[in-house]
C-alpha cells in the first residue's frame, strides 16, 4: 500500500478544463455507473479514487458544518493500493469466497453512499454492479475495452439487459497515459534529453481521455441494439492538443495511442 498523500488531487491528473468539467459532471449523479477502461497501468483506479475524493469534499462544501455531513464511501479492491484516509477500503479475498460480487452484495447493507468495485471480470460481478447502480446508489468500476464505446457490447456480452445498462450508465472514461516533455530541454516540441529528465527527454506523465456521456441518444442506441455515438472527447484528439501545446510528442503519441 502506498500512504494517502500519494492519490493527487483530480486536478493534477492532466485532464483540460473541458474534459475534467465533463467527468466531474458525469459522477456528481444521485445514482449511476462510473466506468473506466483502458490497459494495465492506465491510471483507471486512480482516477476513480480521486473522483471519489472530489465528490466527497464537494459533498462537505455544500453542506458545510452539517452533522453526518461526510459521505459513507467504500471500496472494494484487489488489492488495496492507495490508503484513502475516510474511505472504507476492502481486499477482496477470492480463496476465501470473498469476490467483488459477494463482497459488494455485503456492503449494501451498511448503507454506503459511494461504491468502488475494483474491477467488472465476470457475469456475476458485472449483474450485480449494475443492480446496485440501478437500486440507488452511485457505483464506480474498472472494466477491459479497447474503448469507451467497447464497454457497451462487453456488458451485454456478460449478461447485463439493454434497458439495465441504458438506465443505469452514467458515463464511460477510457485513458492511457503520456508521457511530458521535460520542461527544461524540450525542443520545439521534441524531447532533447538532459539530467533533470535523466536524458530521457521526458518527465512525468498525465492523463488523456476519451469520454462517453451518457446522452438520450446513448440510452436509445442501447436500448434498440442501434450503432453507438462517438464519444465527447475522442483519445486522438486529445493527444493531439496536448501536442500542439508542447506537452508531448509525436513519437510519444504514436507510442501510446492505437492507431
Amino acid at each position: 500500500m502506498r500512504p494517502d498523500a500519494r492519490l493527487r488531487p483530480l486536478e493534477e491528473l492532466g485532464f483540460w478544463p473541458d474534459e475534467l468539467e465533463t467527468l466531474q459532471k458525469m459522477a456528481d449523479q444521485p445514482q449511476g455507473l462510473v466506468l473506466a477502461t483502458g490497459p494495465a497501468g492506465s491510471g483507471k483506479s486512480t482516477t476513480l479514487l480521486a473522483l471519489m475524493r472530489w465528490l466527497q469534499q464537494r459533498h462537505r462544501e455544500r453542506l458545510g458544518p452539517t452533522p453526518g455531513a461526510r459521505l459513507n464511501i467504500i471500496t472494494l479492491e484487489d488489492p488495496v493500493e492507495v490508503v484513502v484516509s475516510d474511505f472504507n477500503q476492502t481486499s477482496i479475498q477470492s480463496g476465501v469466497g470473498m469476490t467483488f460480487a459477494t463482497g459488494l452484495r455485503s456492503i449494501l447493507r451498511q448503507d454506503p453512499d459511494l461504491i468502488l468495485v475494483g474491477e467488472i471480470r465476470d457475469s456475476e460481478t458485472a449483474g450485480a454492479v449494475v443492480q446496485a447502480s440501478l437500486s440507488g446508489h452511485l457505483v464506480f468500476s474498472t472494466l477491459h475495452a479497447r474503448d469507451s464505446l467497447g464497454v457497451v457490447p462487453r456488458l451485454l456480452e456478460m449478461g447485463v439487459q439493454p434497458y439495465q445498462l441504458a438506465a443505469s450508465l452514467s458515463g464511460v472514461v477510457y485513458q492511457r497515459l503520456l508521457r511530458q516533455l521535460c520542461a527544461r530541454c524540450q525542443q520545439e516540441g521534441e524531447p532533447v534529453g538532459c539530467p533533470a529528465c535523466h536524458n530521457s527527454g521526458y518527465r512525468g506523465r498525465a492523463a488523456v481521455p476519451e469520454l462517453l456521456t451518457a446522452s438520450d441518444e446513448l440510452r436509445h442506441a442501447i436500448l434498440h441494439k442501434e450503432p453507438l455515438p462517438p464519444p465527447r472527447f475522442s483519445l486522438q484528439q486529445g493527444a493531439e492538443l496536448r501536442r500542439r501545446r508542447g506537452l508531448t510528442s509525436q513519437a510519444e503519441i504514436t507510442r501510446i495511442i492505437p492507431a
